[in-house]
């Protein structure tokens, strides 16, 4: 008789499916239920000649998983030596997945039920006792991964191994990142005697009296530390924000961002952090101010806490974290021993963990180490701490390690014989801000009460996006995360209404930056007695305005200590006292507004830079030399910034000398009288005359009126998209909107698209005019009406919607308050529109197509709807009630042609709304003008 063998996989067919599964016993085989339903199923194994007809032979009722038995058992089979094994919660193992010709190697993850009982399980939507989840180590989908690696789909049914044990089957459900996949485990099996009775009556091995482990004596502990963790971390402070009432506290997801990183091992597009951190156990990450590096801590511990492996990379799974704060480390005499770590943590229950339970983590490897904070200690501790962490490291060599500093804080490879690898923060791309921005909003949504305030928050979020992609100077300071924060936060204390003073806006984000971001963190004196802000703005204009005047954006360090010096006798302060040199690696240090490529100082944005000079332009009342560069488009914002710095009389000095010397060059005369125009905004206090001057010209200019005034506009480039007249301001179908648009189309660029969104479709170039292009995350298709189910807590519903067929319910579109377009098509049975139009306040956009038994159009007056298309066309009478709408500005009759006598005569009904018919227009506009009122 041959000897046993250990589980052998096997390829079960179904159909036309295939799929995986185990051999319990020569003939009994553990598979997935759900492909298995009406069809002829077949086993082949690995060591056989062909398929096997087999009947299922027991079924779980609840679980995806099922037994099949081989109606033929082939001569010379093996018997199985099955072998189990049961993972106690929280727990997470290496393992392997046996595919019928394959194996792949993963982690698999028991959820701790005692944490995640209740509101987890609610949106798994099962008990979560009942499955594991499965990581596979070659489908990690990183940022940009490769679409071509195989999917989870053929996976269902094959076995989980831990070693040589069976520890479950992959079922068919999904989670909700595609490299997760859930897993049943046997112990859900064994829970149902009719499993336990099959594998009996075929002599496969039993547990005889298979218990859950008994609880670690630290589990309750770190239970209780887990959820002290998530409480405190779950949560970032935005210090030094005072635009809106203090320092306030956001959700962590709504503030973190996964960015990527550069550095050693890493190509030069970068890679996910997340992805970086989980092929290193030690890193040396560096970050400018704001750049986010205490956020991904909190995120990383936040993450390990939770032990939930749908939400949490791998790499964390089974990890205790401590995160330590370098300015928290230099408060006490002596750095912490590892029983004091927690304490360094300044986690309150300290005191209440089991003696030795700190030694019993690390020495079983699974702690993670978070150390915030590297320029943060004085330079003298520096070595100190890195004497320290080395030290801690060698005795418990097993631990993740993470330390974090700015650029210039600790010199290159300044970790390297602890085995660290060193990684930097690369700023936010465009593509980022947006991302950042959409689940920002998403977060506002769900705490909105009402599908009215869920409404205002898309509004917000929309006219943010916007703004962002149209103006530079808030696109150039939201570069990272802590100042996406700041927009998005004041965006939202606003109201949604912007344009935001940036002046007030920038002073806020300096002070922020230069003053009280270290003093509400408590940041101490790392690089010394802290300089004045006074000194910092003194010597920071001086430097801008040097960039500014000799057309750089760097500097030599060697220059800016010359500066400096002549910089620091004029300043009446004992920072005067302090050398050229400390005073340069002071604010390179800590400022957080200047970076360091080898000897060359620059500004981390151009926006800083050109603020700081404008300042610099106004001590210097240097108005001849801004207004001969006011045509370079390099000198644009620094002028704009002149304004809001300038005193009274300064201002209107500026602002005449801009337009007269616009009225003497026609070359440049656009383009300085729109920047006069433009520089308004920041004129708070102006002389009447002076004002009415810039305005009169401006007014010779915009809107364009004719194809050449498009084209003159164009060419003055983005600055006009801020100018031009939104559909809000003309009428959105007018010949002048069309003039408008077409502005925009010439300057090009994605804040043009923006724009032009905005706009009905009608109003665009024919070549343009069936084209749509959406900013950011892809939009909520079109969904069938029919099709929409509301759920508890759902807070997205689709905005744009189709109802299809003959059909008298409409009930379901009570779901969709926030709808802004509705398709209703194919229905003989409509005649009204009264029970359709209900409570949609939101509504812009109203598609009839195929509704011949339609007569009755007043509910349409009582809406916001904005375009109608209808067809076939139901008669006068109908669209006489349409005359009471204040909002109906277009109505496209495909059923009519051009100018017929039905046209005219609608036309003389409705002598304020615009009327299309024929092929006259190829999709309805997006009726974006009114989407921010309530009719």
């Amino acid at each position: 008789m041959p000897a046993p063998q250990s589980v052998r996989p096997a390829a079960v067919v179904a159909g036309s499916r295939e799929f995986g599964g185990c051999f319990l016993t020569p003939v009994l085989v553990l598979t997935a239920a759900h492909p298995l339903d009406g069809h002829p199923v077949t086993v082949t194994s690995p060591d056989s000649s062909g398929p096997v007809a087999c009947d299922v032979v027991w079924r779980h009722p609840t679980a995806d998983v099922a037994l099949l038995r081989l109606r033929l058992q082939k001569l010379g089979s093996s018997p199985v030596a099955v072998e189990w094994a049961d993972l106690p919660p929280g727990a997470t193992v290496r393992c392997s997945v046996a595919e019928p010709f394959a194996n792949r190697e993963g982690l698999l993850s028991a959820l701790d039920t005692r944490r995640i009982a209740g509101a987890a399980a609610d949106r798994a939507g099962r008990a979560v006792a009942t499955y594991l989840l499965l990581e596979l180590f070659d489908t990690f989908t990183s940022r940009g991964g490769d679409p071509s690696r195989p999917t989870t789909a053929a996976w269902a049914g094959a076995a989980v191994f831990t070693g040589i044990a069976l520890a479950g089957v992959i079922t068919a459900a999904r989670t909700r990142q595609p490299q997760r996949i859930e897993v049943t485990p046997v112990r859900t099996l064994f829970a149902d005697s009719d499993f336990v009775g099959v594998l009996r009556e075929h002599g496969c091995p039993v547990p005889p009296d298979w218990q859950m482990a008994v609880a670690d004596p630290d589990a309750d502990f770190e239970q209780n530390y887990a959820e002290h963790v998530v409480g405190r971390y779950d949560r970032i402070d935005l210090f030094g924000v005072d635009l809106f009432g203090g320092p306030g506290a956001w959700p962590l997801e709504a503030t973190y961002q996964e960015l990527l990183v550069t550095g050693e091992g890493e190509d030069g597009a970068g890679t996910s952090v997340e992805q970086a951190l989980a092929g290193r156990k030690r890193v040396l990450l560096r970050g400018a101010a704001g750049s986010g590096k205490t956020t991904l801590l909190q995120r990383l511990a936040v993450a390990a806490a939770r032990r939930d492996p749908a939400d949490s990379p791998a790499f964390l799974f089974g990890r205790v974290p401590f995160l330590l704060p370098v300015r928290s480390l230099m408060r006490a005499s002596a750095l912490p021993r590892p029983d004091q770590l927690l304490d360094a943590t300044g986690a309150p229950l300290a005191g209440e963990a089991p003696a030795g339970w700190a030694h019993r983590v690390l020495s079983a490897g699974r702690g993670l180490m978070l150390v915030d904070g590297i320029d943060e200690a004085p330079a003298d501790d520096r070595t100190r701490i890195r004497a320290w962490l080395g030290d801690l490291l060698a005795t418990f060599p097993g631990n993740r390690c993470i330390v974090t500093a700015r650029p210039s804080a600790v010199a290159e490879a300044w970790l390297a014989t602890e085995g660290f690898t060193e990684l930097a923060l690369a700023p936010m791309t465009w593509q980022d801000i947006q991302a950042f921005v959409h689940r920002w909003f998403d977060i506002v949504r769900e705490e909105m009460q009402d599908a009215h305030g869920r409404a205002r928050g898309e509004d917000f979020r929309e006219s943010l996006t916007f703004a962002l992609a149209t103006r530079r100077e808030l696109t150039g300071l939201a570069t990272n995360p802590l100042m996406c924060a700041l927009i998005c936060a004041t965006h939202i204390h606003r109201h949604g209404h912007l344009p935001i003073r940036r002046m007030e806006l920038y002073q806020a984000v300096l002070d922020m930056l230069l003053v009280r971001r270290d003093v509400e963190r408590n940041i101490g004196r790392p690089e010394g007695e802290p300089l004045s802000s006074q000194t910092q703005m003194q010597v920071l204009q001086r430097i801008a305005y040097w960039m500014l005047r000799n057309g750089r954006t760097e500097i030599s360090t060697a220059q800016a200590v010359t500066l400096i010096e002549r910089v620091l006798p004029a300043i009446q302060h004992p920072d005067a006292e302090r050398g050229a040199d400390h005073v340069l690696r002071y604010l390179i240090a800590r400022s957080g507004l200047l970076t360091v490529h080898g000897d060359m100082v620059g500004f981390v944005h151009r926006t800083f830079q050109d603020y700081l000079a404008a300042r610099a332009a106004v001590d210097e009342e240097d108005i001849g030399l801004l207004v001969s560069h006011a045509h370079d488009e390099q000198w644009e914002d620094v002028v704009r910034l002149v304004v809001g710095h300038a005193f009274s009389r300064l201002r209107a000095v500026l602002l005449d000398r801009l337009v007269a010397r616009g009225d003497a060059e026609p070359e440049h005369r656009a383009r300085l009288h729109l920047l006069a125009l433009a520089s308004l905004e920041h004129a708070v206090e102006l002389d009447p005359a002076v004002r009415h001057r810039v305005e009169q010209r401006a007014t010779a200019l915009m809107p364009p009126r004719t194809p050449p005034d498009a084209l003159a506009l164009a060419a003055v480039g983005p600055l006009v998209l801020e100018l031009l007249p939104g559909p809000e301001a003309i009428d959105p179908y007018s010949r002048e909107a069309a003039m408008v648009v077409r502005t925009a189309e010439l300057i090009g660029g994605e804040a043009a698209e923006l724009f032009i969104r905005r706009f009905p479709p009608v109003t665009r170039s024919p070549q343009r005019a069936g084209t749509s292009w959406t900013p950011g995350p892809p939009t909520m298709p079109t969904v069938p009406v029919d099709s929409w189910t509301t759920t508890d807590g759902t807070i997205d519903p689709p905005r744009h919607a189709a109802y299809r067929g003959d059909r008298t319910d409409f009930s379901a579109l009570c779901s969709l308050p926030g709808l802004h377009t509705l398709t209703i098509s194919g229905n003989a049975s409509l005649n009204r529109l009264d029970e359709v139009l209900t409570g949609l306040r939101r509504l812009r956009t109203l598609v009839l197509s195929d509704c011949p038994g339609l007569r009755d159009l007043s509910a349409v007056a009582r809406t916001g709807v904005v375009f109608l298309e209808i067809s076939p066309y139901p008669g006068p009478t109908a669209f006489a009630a349409l005359a009471a709408s204040r909002w109906l500005r277009a109505v496209y009759l495909p059923g009519l042609e051009e100018n017929c006598a039905e046209v005219r005569e609608l036309a003389a009904l409705l002598p304020d709304v615009t009327l299309f018919a024929g092929a006259g227009i190829t999709t309805p506009p997006s009726a974006g003008t009114l989407q921010n009122e309530d009719p």
